[in-house]
């Protein structure tokens, strides 16, 4: 991910949404549902007040029972649950020497 925060929602144009990971397929995904922030080595996630929530795990698998706090912090391995059927998989990225 490039940049210090992330958007992730669904793009409108009437709503002047654009998020940088567009999950327009899934309309249980809120126009402006989630952000990434970088922080310190990391990111956090922070739900922007979805219908649906965000939650985080550890594995792919179910969708946890309670949805995310607010600067939730995250790791490679982890997955994002988010609208309907929305998982985003965060994988660091391999540097190439």
């Amino acid at each position: 991910m490039r940049g210090s925060q992330v958007l992730i929602g669904r793009h409108s144009e009437v709503k002047s949404v654009v998020p940088q990971i567009d999950c327009e397929g899934d309309a249980g995904v809120s126009r402006r549902h989630a952000q990434l922030t970088r922080h310190n080595l990391g990111w956090v996630v922070e739900d922007l007040g979805s219908a649906n929530g965000t939650y985080v795990s550890t594995m792919i698998g179910d969708i946890p029972d309670d949805p995310i706090d607010a600067g939730h912090p995250l790791a490679s391995g982890h997955v994002l649950y988010l609208g309907s059927w929305t998982r985003i998989v965060l994988r660091q990225e391999s540097v190439l020497a």
